[in-house]
C-alpha cells in the first residue's frame, strides 16, 4: 500500500534539520521505501510504499516514528512531537446525551468507542489542514468530514461521524448482515450486502457498512448540530471478505483489513474531540463509550545473542540490540545471553518470533553493514525439468512460425456456451471484475479464438500458441485442479500440416505418440484425432466446427490443438537414439489392403512395424479409398514400405520372407486382405 506524506505535515510531528532527499534515502534503506518524491509548490510530497504487515506505518505519525528511530540510531538530530491531546480524555461540557450500544458478537469489533458532540458548527477547515489533505490526495469537504480524513492520515486510525439526530432511537446494534439486506452508502450507491458483512443498525434500518463506508441516511451535512464520533477496530478478515465480494475498496477498508492497533483507538478519539472543539466549536455531550472486552496483553519474545549474530553475520552487542528495540517502542531487557522483548500493541500482528526481532534489529543496524559473504555451498537443488521442457517447446513452436500469446485465465458465460459447455460445470468467480471475466476457463480454446478474432485482419495463416493453466472444479470446498496445458491455433485448411508440426514436436521431445481418429465435440467429424502415448491421453487436434468459429466472429478455417503439458513433460526424454545411415541399398514397395472402415491407420502401422522386425525401416500410409465394391463397411488403404539392413544388401528371398510374415500378421490381427503389391524402382 502506498501513502503520500507531505513534508510540511511530517515536520509538525518530527523536528529535524535534515533535508527531504536525505530523509527519503535514510528511510528507504532502513524502513518503508520512498518510491518517489514530488515537488509541489514550496513543499515536498513523499510517496511511500508500506508493506502489508506494517499497518502501524500507514500514517504520518507512524512514518515519523520510523524516521526518529533511524536518525537517533545514526546519531542524527530528530525529536518526536506527539499529536496534541492524544492522551487527554474528553470531559463533559454540556447537557449529557445518551446512546444505547449493543455488539452481538464481540469478535466482530475488538474495540468500540464513541462520544457525542453538541453545538457543532459545520464550516471550512483551517487552510493549513486543507492543504495537508489535498497534498495527501484527499479533497477537503467541510470541518466535520475533514477531521475524520485528517486523523486517518495522521494517526492511521479511520473514524466515522454520524449525524446523531438521524440515529433513530439513539440506538446502535453492531452485527453481521443477513440475507437480502442492502444499504445506500455515502456515495449514493445501493449495495446488496454479502452475508456476514459487519453492519450497524439503529432502531429501524442499517446506517453503516462498518469499516468501509457509512450510510447515506445518517451522514453529516450542513444542517448537522450534533455529531456522534465513532472510532473502532474490526475483524480484518471480515472487512477484506466484504470489500472483495462487493468489489469496493476505500481508504478506510484498506487500513481496517490489515488489522489495526486496539490501543490506538483512544488516542484517536481524544485527538478527534480536540479538533472538533477547535474546528467546529463543538461541546462534549457524553462520556466516552469504550467497549473493550479483551485489553491487549503484551507478549514476550526472546532473542539469543548467538543466533542474532549468526543470522546477520555481525557482532552486535546485546546492549546495542536492546537500544534499537527500545527506539522502536519495544520494552527490552537483557537477561544473561539473551534479550526479552515485550511486543508493543501496534506490532502485535507482525512480531511473533525471534527471527522477527532479528529483522527489526538488522534493518535499523543497516543491511549495508552486513558482511558481503556468500553462504557455503550445500547440496545443489534438484533441477526442475518442467521449466526446461517449457522453454524447449516454446522454442520449437517459435521456429515453426507460431506466436506466443498471454491471455486472461477468466472467460465469460457466453464463451462457455459457444463451446457447448455447461457453465454450471465451470468454476464461477464470486466477485468478477466484469461479466466477461466471470468463470475460470476449463479450456484455453475460447481465449485463443477471442485473440484470433481481434487480430484476424493482420494477415492470413495466423499461428498462435499458449502454455498456461486451465481450471477444473473439484469437490465442494476443494481448490480447483490447475492443469498446465499447451494449446494452439492455426488459420489453415490442412489437417496434415498441423499434425506434422505436432509430430515434429514429439520427435524433439523423444515421445512416441500416435494419432487416433475420433469424433470430438466442437470439431469437424473426420478431421479430428486423439493424441496418445504410452497408453496415456495427451490431448487432441483437429478442425474447429465452423458453427463454433462463427459465434466468435470467425469465418476462416481454423485448426486447433490442446495437449496436457504435465503428462507431456513426464514422457519427454533428454536422450536421443542415434541410428546410422545404412551403406546398403533400400528395397521399396507399395501394398494395398482392404480392411474394416473402423480400422485406424495407427493400428495398421503398428502391426506392420511389429511384423517387419528390424528390416522394415519405414511405413508411410499414402492413400485411403472407400468403394462399395470392397464390401460393406470396408475401405482400401495403400502403404509405402521400405526394407533395409545395416550390415548387408537384402536378397529377394529375405524381403519375401518378411513380406509374407507381414501379410500373415495383417490377415490374423486386422482381418485384412492384401489385394495389390507394387515394387518401387
Amino acid at each position: 500500500m502506498n501513502i503520500k506524506v507531505p513534508h510540511s505535515w511530517l515536520k509538525t510531528l518530527l523536528e529535524t534539520p535534515i533535508e527531504p532527499r536525505v530523509i527519503a534515502n535514510k528511510l528507504s534503506l532502513s524502513g518503508p521505501s520512498v518510491e518517489k518524491m514530488e515537488k509541489v509548490g514550496d513543499d515536498w510530497v513523499y510517496q511511500i510504499e508500506v508493506t502489508t504487515n506494517r499497518p502501524d506505518a500507514f500514517s504520518i505519525w507512524g512514518i515519523a516514528q520510523e524516521i526518529n528511530a533511524i536518525f537517533k540510531f545514526q546519531g542524527l538530530s530528530a525529536k518526536l512531537k506527539e499529536p496534541l491531546r492524544v492522551n487527554e480524555t474528553p470531559r463533559l461540557e454540556t447537557k449529557e446525551l445518551s446512546l444505547e450500544v449493543k455488539i452481538e458478537k464481540e469478535e466482530l469489533c475488538p474495540r468500540f468507542t464513541a462520544v457525542i458532540l453538541d453545538h457543532v458548527k459545520i464550516k471550512p477547515s483551517p487552510v493549513w489542514a486543507q492543504k495537508h489533505l489535498e497534498l495527501s490526495g484527499i479533497r477537503a469537504i467541510n470541518s466535520a468530514v475533514d477531521i475524520s480524513n485528517y486523523l486517518m492520515l495522521e494517526l492511521g486510525q479511520p473514524m466515522h461521524t454520524f449525524d446523531y439526530d438521524k440515529i433513530l432511537g439513539s440506538k446502535m446494534v453492531l452485527r453481521e448482515s443477513r440475507v437480502g439486506e442492502n444499504i445506500v452508502t455515502l456515495d449514493g450507491v445501493k449495495r446488496n450486502l454479502p452475508l456476514g458483512s459487519i453492519v450497524i443498525e439503529d432502531e429501524k434500518r442499517l446506517i453503516d457498512l462498518c469499516g468501509i463506508m457509512g450510510g447515506e441516511n445518517s451522514q453529516v451535512d450542513e444542517n448537522t448540530k450534533r455529531v456522534l464520533l465513532f472510532v473502532q477496530t474490526y475483524d480484518p478478515a471480515k472487512i477484506r471478505k466484504t470489500t472483495r465480494e462487493l468489489g469496493f475498496i476505500t481508504e478506510a477498508s484498506s487500513r481496517f483489513e490489515k488489522g489495526l492497533d486496539t490501543e490506538g483507538v483512544m488516542p484517536g478519539i481524544n485527538r478527534a474531540v480536540k479538533l472538533f472543539q477547535d474546528w467546529c466549536d463543538a461541546k462534549v455531550a457524553s462520556k466516552v463509550i469504550d467497549i473493550y472486552p479483551h485489553p491487549y496483553k503484551p507478549k514476550t519474545v526472546s532473542l539469543i545473542k548467538k543466533r542474532l549474530n549468526h543470522y546477520l553475520g555481525t557482532d552486535i552487542t546485546l546492549a546495542k540490540a536492546r537500544d534499537i528495540l527500545e527506539l522502536l517502542n519495544f520494552e527490552a531487557k537483557i537477561n544473561g545471553e539473551q534479550i526479552e522483548a515485550k511486543i508493543p500493541s501496534k506490532r502485535a500482528g507482525d512480531i511473533e518470533q525471534e527471527e522477527d526481532l532479528i529483522e527489526e534489529i538488522g534493518r535499523i543496524w543497516g543491511y549495508n553493514k552486513v558482511p558481503n559473504i556468500l553462504p557455503s555451498q550445500g547440496t545443489a537443488p534438484k533441477e526442475n525439468f518442467l521449466f526446461f521442457w517449457q522453454d524447449k517447446v516454446k522454442d520449437y513452436l517459435k521456429f515453426q512460425g507460431f506466436y506466443e500469446v498471454y491471455t486472461y485465465s477468466m472467460i465469460s458465460k457466453s464463451d462457455l456456451e459457444a463451446l457447448n459447455l455447461n457453465p454450471n460445470t465451470a468454476l464461477k468467480i464470486r466477485n468478477p471484475l466484469n461479466l466477461d471475466l466471470e468463470y475460470m476457463r476449463p479450456t484455453l480454446l475460447p481465449s485463443h479464438l477471442l485473440s484470433f478474432a481481434k487480430n484476424k485482419e493482420r494477415g492470413k495463416g495466423t499461428k498462435l500458441f499458449e502454455l498456461a493453466n486451465i481450471y477444473l472444479p473439484q469437490k465442494e470446498g476443494e481448490l480447483p485442479n490447475e492443469r498446465l496445458t499447451l494449446a494452439g491455433l492455426w488459420q489453415t485448411s490442412e489437417f496434415l500440416a498441423l499434425k506434422g508440426v505436432l509430430e515434429g514436436l514429439f520427435d524433439e521431445l523423444s515421445i512416441d505418440a500416435s494419432f487416433i481418429q475420433k469424433d470430438i465435440p466442437n470439431y469437424v467429424s473426420g478431421l479430428t484425432a486423439q493424441v496418445l502415448s504410452d497408453g496415456k491421453e495427451l490431448g487432441e487436434v483437429g478442425k474447429l466446427d465452423p458453427k463454433v468459429a462463427k459465434t466468435f466472429g470467425i469465418e476462416d478455417d481454423i485448426f486447433v490443438f490442446g495437449l496436457d503439458f504435465e503428462i507431456l513433460s513426464t514422457l519427454a526424454k533428454l536422450t536421443k537414439k542415434f541410428v546410422p545411415i545404412s551403406r546398403y541399398p533400400e528395397v521399396q514397395e507399395d501394398i494395398s489392403m482392404i480392411v474394416d472402415k473402423k480400422t485406424e491407420i495407427v493400428q495398421i502401422s503398428k502391426v506392420l512395424k511389429e511384423a517387419g522386425d528390424n528390416l522394415l525401416t519405414k511405413v508411410e500410409p499414402f492413400d485411403i479409398f472407400e468403394d462399395e465394391k470392397f464390401g460393406p463397411n470396408k475401405k482400401s488403404v495403400a502403404v509405402h514400405l521400405v526394407y533395409q539392413s545395416q550390415n548387408h544388401s537384402l536378397s529377394s528371398k529375405e524381403v519375401e520372407k518378411v513380406r509374407n510374415e507381414i501379410i500373415k500378421t495383417l490377415e490374423k490381427n486386422l482381418g485384412a486382405k492384401v489385394r495389390l503389391r507394387l515394387d518401387v524402382v
